[in-house]
């Protein structure tokens, strides 16, 4: 059973929740950086917020696999998966939250789910454009964000317009 402990003032923020630093403290990653995502519209405890953000990831990784089997790029491409934790202490006590692996060096927001795409950022250009054909049309996976590396990347809260609306709205 992992637990962490977090710092108490977030060091970022996207549009929907507050990011603190953290430790894992217990379980298999004892010792390594995490983060905790914490909904802004405060005690956040209606499942459907967190089985989206779940639900979405989720196909977000199958995409994300099928993208690294077709070989269009050279480097590989991993998604973080949080995990959905209760906070059993202080302000977060009883609240449900976000955990996972801290992207470690240069945080990078490649592309955003309105349409805007940052230079020399065409590997994660071919990524949403590959989720759109893929799915013939149904998917595109945007809002790429994470960490560039060498031989590969890893990504965080992914964004997945779907023509039903599967994943909510955003």
């Amino acid at each position: 059973d992992s637990q962490a402990q977090f710092e108490n003032t977030p060091f970022a923020e996207g549009g929907f929740r507050y990011v603190y630093r953290g430790v894992y403290t217990s379980g298999p990653r004892q010792g390594e950086e995490c983060v905790m995502k914490e909904f802004k519209s405060g005690g956040v405890h209606e499942d459907i917020f967190f089985k989206e953000d779940i639900e979405a990831v989720k196909k977000a990784g199958d995409l994300i696999e099928k993208f690294n089997a077709a070989g269009v790029v050279s480097k590989g491409v991993y998604l973080n998966e949080p995990e959905v934790w209760s906070g059993n202490a202080g302000r977060i006590a009883g609240h449900k939250v976000l955990v996972e692996p801290m992207i470690k060096g240069e945080y990078f927001k490649f592309n955003s789910n309105t349409g805007h795409a940052e230079p020399d950022t065409q590997s994660m250009q071919a990524l949403s454009h590959f989720t759109y054909h893929q799915s013939k049309g149904q998917y595109l996976l945007c809002d790429l964000q994470g960490g560039r590396y060498d031989g590969f990347y890893v990504l965080t809260d992914p964004v997945i317009h779907s023509k039903n609306k599967e994943f909510g709205g955003t």
